[in-house]
C-alpha cells in the first residue's frame, strides 16, 4: 500500500489530496531467527543506522544466495524482499518475498529458494525457527 499526496496552491491557500494505493502481488510471508546476534534497542528503530545496516546485510545476504532465475527477477524489479520487522529473540527478521502477478512460482519452490538461501548465506540462521508460507 503506498499513500500518494498532492499538494497545491489554490487563491494562496496549500491544499493537499492523498489517495491510497495498492499494487497487486504475490506475497510470501517468511520470518527467521539469528542466534548468534544480540538484539540491540536499535534494531526496533527503523531510521536508525544500526537497523538500517543489519536490514542492508540481510537483503543482500538472501538475495546472493537465491536462485539465479530469482536473481533475474529481483534485477527486472519482478520480485523484491521486504524486511518488516526486526525483533527480539535473538534477532529474528520478518520479510516478505514480494513478486509480480506474472511471475509463476510455487509455494514449495520459493520455500526451498528462500530456506536454502538462507542456510547458504553468512547469517547463520536458526531453521527451526524459519517458515516461508504463500498466501
Amino acid at each position: 500500500m503506498y499513500t500518494l499526496t498532492i499538494q497545491y496552491l489554490s487563491c494562496s491557500v496549500k491544499k493537499n489530496i492523498s489517495k491510497e494505493v495498492y499494487t497487486a502481488g504475490n506475497v510470501y510471508e517468511c520470518s527467521t531467527r539469528i542466534p548468534g546476534k544480540e538484539f540491540l534497542p536499535d534494531y526496533a528503530n527503523k531510521s536508525s543506522n544500526l537497523y538500517k545496516d543489519l536490514v542492508t546485510n540481510f537483503i543482500m545476504q538472501v538475495e546472493l544466495n537465491l536462485p539465479e532465475h530469482y536473481q533475474d527477477l529481483i534485477n527486472a524489479k519482478e520480485m523484491m524482499l521486504v524486511v518488516k520487522a526486526v525483533r527480539s529473540g535473538s534477532v529474528i527478521v520478518d520479510f516478505d518475498l514480494i513478486s509480480a502477478l506474472e511471475v509463476n512460482l510455487s509455494t514449495s519452490d520459493v520455500q526451498l529458494s528462500v530456506i536454502s538461501a538462507l542456510n547458504s548465506s553468512a547469517l547463520r540462521v536458526d531453521l527451526n525457527s524459519t517458515y516461508v508460507k504463500g498466501f
